[in-house]
């Protein structure tokens, strides 16, 4: 039995109470336990931000590239020479530069204000940029979900993908942003501002062009004009930019190939291919450097191939399916993605793995297990395997989940999971 209140609410009568009164005690618990949880990573967070503040001889190393690049430029100097960087700096930089000469002038710019400003400067800009960007995911990608469980995902997710950003003082958090304000435009069908921005993100690292293939899309509003545009006009600026400053251009791109980072610092496709390859050259059965290219080629392919059918296949209309699946399988087909890049698949990874979990009581154990790169290696693995399991556990996870969205793409299971019911509306039950 129930009876009306004034408001016209039912209130719980005989023998509800009892369970109304538990509901809200166990609501009361779970604030408290949200509220401490959401404060404790509130506190670390604050404490890596300080840190990073007061230790620029520590942190940052890809930014001290970036400014002695910009130095070294505007002495007459080559930055793509590690010697060049080291005389602008006056003493030993170990990172190359490895970024187009369009956006040299921004770090020349960076360069005559003195290095602890520039430093802190720079740190402070990614920070803004980062505050933007985890608002954009919350408010336009991951509406319906509960704050903190991505909260924590952002602070942990990938290894901490995001503090290996701010640690390092790559550009990343920079060109994600300006991909995500791309996803949104596409979001809200502007096609033509969605070009403009992955043409904006594609300045440094040139790979983000990739994302102007969801215009032409299978589920997505084809704009074929708009495609053809942006590609023209990325092909233009670097042709421009070749012809403007070739010897420059042509180091750029000579710098590229002359990477190879490995396991934890870039668990990509090729690099694990590579390892493998190691694996078995040191068993006899060694591996040429055309039989990996020839390996990454035949699995990046499939991964294009099949995210593409999945595409043609899927059960819904929900535009961030797309862009999810394309994040996904960018970072499975980028032959170099380094560990920060990993910031680019969190939004993503939570969408699947709350969609695991079902309920939001499970959200915060099952994601922060899923997202660990510290996991529980299989027994019987010899140390070799062992040690690439865990080197690339940020891949195999972005593996299993791009899998998964395969499936639910392709059988139309990817629907929003139903909200939980407040107790409020539990104790209008009858």
């Amino acid at each position: 039995m129930s009876m009306i209140g004034r408001r016209g609410l039912k209130t719980p009568t005989g023998d509800q109470a009892p369970v109304v009164l538990e509901g809200k005690r166990r609501l009361a618990v779970g604030t408290i336990a949200r509220s401490a949880a959401g404060l404790l990573l509130l506190a670390y967070t604050v404490a890596v931000v300080v840190d990073l503040f007061a230790n620029s001889a520590r942190y940052q190393w890809d930014f001290s590239t970036y400014y002695y690049a910009g130095r070294a430029a505007r002495q007459g100097l080559n930055p793509y020479e590690l010697d060049s960087l080291s005389a602008a700096a006056g003493t030993e930089i170990g990172f190359p530069f490895a970024y187009s000469p369009i956006v040299l002038p921004v770090f020349s710019a960076l360069s005559r204000i003195e290095f602890p400003w520039a430093y802190r400067l720079f740190l402070a800009l990614k920070l803004l940029s980062l505050g933007a960007l985890l608002y954009l995911w919350k408010t336009r990608f991951l509406r319906e979900e509960s704050g903190l469980p991505f909260f924590a995902v952002c602070v942990f997710g990938f290894g901490g993908a995001i503090f290996a950003d701010l640690t390092s003082g790559n550009v990343s958090v920079f060109e994600q942003l300006a991909l995500w304000v791309a996803f949104d435009q596409l979001r809200q069908d502007r096609p033509i501002r969605f070009a403009l921005l992955v043409l904006l993100a594609s300045l440094f690292k040139l790979t983000p062009i990739v994302f102007l293939l969801l215009l032409v899309a299978p589920g997505v509003r084809r704009r074929i004009g708009v495609f053809a545009a942006g590609l023209a006009s990325f092909l233009a600026l670097n042709g421009l930019t070749a012809i403007a400053a070739p010897r420059l251009y042509r180091d750029f791109l000579a710098v590229a190939p002359q990477l190879d980072d490995r396991g934890t610092i870039n668990p990509s496709t090729l690099a694990l291919l590579r390892d493998l390859g190691d694996i078995l050259a040191r068993k006899g059965l060694p591996l040429s450097q055309a039989a990996e290219w020839t390996l990454y080629a035949a699995f990046a392919g499939g991964i294009v191939l099949v995210t593409w059918l999945a595409l043609r296949r899927r059960g819904d209309s929900d535009i961030r399916l797309p862009i999810f699946l394309a994040c996904l399988a960018f970072a499975l087909v980028m032959p170099r993605f380094k560990n920060y890049a990993y910031i680019l698949l969190l939004p993503p990874a939570y969408f699947v793995a709350r969609r695991l979990s079902g309920a939001k009581a499970a959200d915060l154990g099952l994601v922060l297990l899923l997202l660990s790169t510290t996991p529980p290696v299989p027994f019987g693995l010899g140390e070799a395997m062992r040690n690439l399991f865990w080197g690339y556990y940020p891949w195999l996870l972005a593996l299993a989940l791009w899998a998964t969205a395969i499936v639910w793409l392709t059988r139309g299971e990817a629907a929003v999971v139903p909200r939980t019911p407040p107790v409020g509306e539990l104790e209008g039950s009858t």
